[in-house]
């Protein structure tokens, strides 16, 4: 999946930590994506 930063306060940061938690979908309980834990 593609990694993207976070748009804070109008800058793009990135994620302190690589630790992500997946995003399921509860139709098919598949992930659909994956979101970073920390800033």
């Amino acid at each position: 999946m593609e990694k993207l930063d976070f748009y804070i306060n109008g800058a793009w940061v990135k994620p302190s930590t690589s630790k992500t938690l997946d995003v399921i979908n509860p139709a098919t309980e598949e992930p659909v994506a994956k979101i970073s834990l920390g800033l």
